[in-house]
């Protein structure tokens, strides 16, 4: 009897490693946050940038697949700064918006273009936090954005939200918005602190640089192979 292989074919998806840029008010509230991004291995790149004094210009956040945002202090310029990232957006750029850079002109977050024409998934209605430990309720835990995400808990501070027209939340808090996107998935809200003392306990920074992921669209290595033999008569 004769054999004969028909075919043998193997296929490799390949990933696209992702760039990534922090744009934080003051570095060193963000250390750890950074340093998780550095050491997950689908980011190839990852730089911060201070909005303190001055903002960098559409060109420089165009190197960067996703722009993530937070902060505690002032931003140089709140206006101009939700113009930029309307602009990163237009242009095909992703955003984070996490925490404090949900408040809009309840403090010092990106306003103009931004918020006026409800670039993130959340708005905000007031500019007193809500206080308190609470666990983040995961509406969708099939979502790649929980991918190895166990849980965040004891979140303490939460900013007070509305749900946008057309967003979708994907997990909340029991008197706060948790995680949602916006309607053509080019921003994530995430409503807990991603600074160094970030008040909460499990997965937080995992959920962060998976929704970084879930927007840039990565896509992990994915080998594939399939075979035939043939079993021929004489």
């Amino acid at each position: 009897m004769k054999r004969l292989i028909v075919f043998l074919l193997a296929l490799v998806v390949g990933a696209h490693a992702l760039s990534a840029v922090l744009l934080v008010n003051g570095f060193n509230y963000f250390d750890d946050l950074y340093g998780y991004l550095l050491d997950d291995p689908r980011f190839d790149t990852v730089y911060r940038i201070s909005i303190q004094d001055t903002l960098p210009p559409l060109s420089v956040l165009q190197l960067y697949d996703c722009a993530l945002n937070d902060g505690f202090h002032s931003i140089c310029d709140p206006v101009a700064f939700g113009d930029l990232l309307a602009d990163y957006v237009d242009g095909g750029g992703k955003v984070l918006s996490i925490y404090y850079s949900l408040k809009g002109p309840f403090a010092n977050a990106p306003t103009g273009r931004w918020w006026d024409d409800q670039y993130s998934p959340y708005g905000c209605t007031s500019g007193e936090h809500l206080h308190g430990y609470q666990d983040l309720i995961i509406d969708n835990p099939g979502h790649t954005i929980f991918d190895g995400v166990d849980g965040v808990g004891n979140v303490y501070g939460r900013v007070q939200t509305e749900l946008r027209p057309g967003a979708v939340e994907l997990a909340h808090f029991t008197d706060a918005g948790g995680v949602a996107l916006n309607a053509d998935e080019s921003v994530c809200g995430i409503n807990y602190s991603s600074s160094d003392d970030h008040f909460w306990t499990g997965d937080g920074f995992r959920l962060i640089a998976n929704a970084a992921c879930h927007l840039a669209d990565y896509v992990d290595i994915q080998p594939t192979s399939w075979g035939q033999i043939k079993a021929l008569g004489d």
